[in-house]
C-alpha cells in the first residue's frame, strides 16, 4: 500500500507478509527397499557397484556416510515450525 503525501515530493509505503508454516519430513531410516548390505560404505569398491544399481543402498550409503563421517542424523524426521512477520 502507498501514495503520494505531497505531489513529486514525499509519499508513505507500508507492505507486511506474514509467514505460519509448519515444515515436516519423514522419518529417512526407515527402509524403502531392499538392500543386500546392511550398512554399505561408499569407499568399499563392492558396495559402491551395489549401490550404482540399487537406489535403497544408495539411500543407506549416504545416511552411513553422514552418521560416520559428520556426527550427524539425517535420517531423522524433521518438524520445524515457522511463524515470521515482516513490516516495512
Amino acid at each position: 500500500m502507498g501514495g503520494p503525501i505531497k505531489r513529486d515530493k514525499t509519499f508513505y509505503f507500508l507492505a507486511v507478509e506474514h509467514i505460519n508454516e509448519n515444515l515436516q519430513r519423514a522419518n529417512l531410516s526407515q527402509p524403502l527397499g531392499t538392500c543386500s548390505v546392511d550398512v554399505p560404505v561408499i569407499t568399499n569398491p563392492a558396495h559402491e557397484t551395489l549401490s550404482n544399481s540399487n537406489t535403497e543402498c544408495q539411500r543407506r550409503a549416504l545416511l552411513n556416510f553422514f552418521r560416520t563421517s559428520r556426527n550427524q542424523e539425517e535420517g531423522n524426521p524433521i518438524d520445524h515450525a515457522i511463524d515470521n512477520t515482516a513490516i516495512l
